[in-house]
């Protein structure tokens, strides 16, 4: 089924389903009792990955009344792509990725009055938590201003997590490649070393 097919139909969908969605690819990498199985820079491609598409089926929403509840569902799987990746980019070891992670931190705080004034809370530690009172019954029009596809923060944020994506995916490939190099380096075994294992005496290759 098209994630697009619930646009405008009136079918409400739960902040849980989107979020299934957006880490589609790899739906272990947003599960608690799985995401301490991947290293932090496998989490921020993942994480990255997720915030972008939040970002996208947040454009094919008209955003009025119709469309009112799955616009605050989809935010709210947003903000938690948002935290997830916010953990995982600034704990990464790669400069690039935790230096973006940090720009997009400073870019929500920001807009901390804006996103204040439909119930979104910029905490100290820069994550995002849900008023949920004034989060259900904000108008739907200063969503759009944060969240439409026109919007200046979310094309912001698209920008920072496309970076924190393609770094990560470099980041990987060098630790995949460290990690083989490491590989050829244990496994690699000297002549000398190969002919004297389990040889009573040592034999000199001298010659």
């Amino acid at each position: 089924m098209s994630k697009e097919a619930f646009s405008g139909t009136g079918v409400n969908l739960s902040s849980g389903y989107f979020m299934r969605n957006f880490y589609a690819d790899n739906r272990a990498a947003f599960a608690k009792d799985t995401r301490g199985d991947y290293t932090k820079t496998q989490l921020s491609k993942e994480d990255s990955r997720a915030l972008r598409r939040a970002i996208k089926k947040l454009g094919t929403y008209s955003f009025d009344d119709n469309d009112s509840t799955n616009v605050r569902s989809n935010v709210k799987a947003l903000i938690q792509t948002y935290n997830n990746l916010l953990t995982s980019g600034g704990d990464s070891p790669d400069r690039d990725i935790s230096r973006n992670t940090g720009k997009l931190e400073s870019l929500v705080q920001e807009y901390a009055v804006e996103l204040d004034a439909i119930g979104i809370t910029v905490n100290e530690d820069h994550s995002l938590t849900v008023r949920d009172d004034l989060f259900a019954n904000a108008d739907i029009s200063k969503f759009e201003k944060l969240f439409s596809p026109e919007a200046e923060f979310t094309q912001k944020i698209d920008q920072l997590a496309k970076r924190i994506n393609r770094y990560s995916d470099e980041a990987i490939l060098e630790e995949k490649h460290r990690a083989e190099a490491e590989a050829k380096k244990t496994k690699s075994i000297s002549l000398e070393q190969l002919c004297n294992k389990g040889v009573g005496g040592k034999v000199d290759f001298t010659v």
